[in-house]
C-alpha cells in the first residue's frame, strides 16, 4: 500500500494548518496499518516527497478569497512563497515515479521513503529539533511518575 505524503506531515507551516493536519493523519494511519498487516505481509509505504513540479501550487490549489490582514506577515508569506516557487521545483515528477515504482517492487519495502534534499533536510531538522527540546525538558518530564517505595 502505497500512501503520499509530504514534509506537511512532519513539519507544519503557517498558512497551511489544514493541509498539515491531514498529512499528520496519514501519517498515523499508516502507522498504525503497517504494524497491523505486517503479520499478513502488507506492506505499507509512505511517499515523502519535497517540492515537485506538479501543479500542486499551480491552478490545482484552492485557497479562500478572504485575506485577513493580521495573518498576511505569517500565513500570506507562505502562500506567497508557494505561489512564487510554483513551475521552480527542483524535484523531477519523473525520477520520483521511478523511485516509487522501486517501492513497489520491493520484497523489503520501507515505512517511509522521503523524496528530494529539501524534504530530506527539514525532516532531520525536525527530528534533531525535537531531540533538542526534549532533552533540555527531559528532566521535568520524568519527574511526572508516581514516587513508588522499593
Amino acid at each position: 500500500m502505497i500512501q503520499i505524503s509530504f514534509i506537511a506531515g512532519m513539519r507544519s507551516n503557517p498558512g497551511l494548518g489544514l493541509y498539515n493536519a491531514s498529512k499528520f493523519a496519514l501519517k498515523g494511519l499508516s502507522e498504525a496499518l503497517a504494524l497491523e498487516r505486517k503479520h499478513l505481509n502488507i506492506h505499507v509505504t509512505l511517499i515523502e516527497p519535497g517540492p515537485f513540479r506538479t501543479d500542486w501550487a499551480g491552478t490545482s490549489s484552492v485557497r479562500s478569497g478572504k485575506i485577513i490582514k493580521e495573518y498576511d506577515s505569517v500565513a500570506g508569506e507562505r502562500i506567497r512563497i508557494i505561489n512564487d516557487y510554483n513551475g521552480k521545483q527542483p524535484g523531477d515528477p519523473l525520477k520520483a515515479a521511478k523511485a516509487i515504482i522501486s517501492v513497489v517492487n520491493s520484497d523489503s519495502p520501507p515505512l517511509r521513503l522521503v523524496l528530494g534534499k529539501i524534504e530530506l533536510d527539514g525532516i532531520k531538522d525536525k527530528i534533531m529539533s525535537a531531540e533538542k527540546e526534549m532533552s533540555s525538558w527531559e528532566k521535568v518530564s520524568l519527574n511526572t511518575e508516581f514516587d513508588e517505595e522499593v
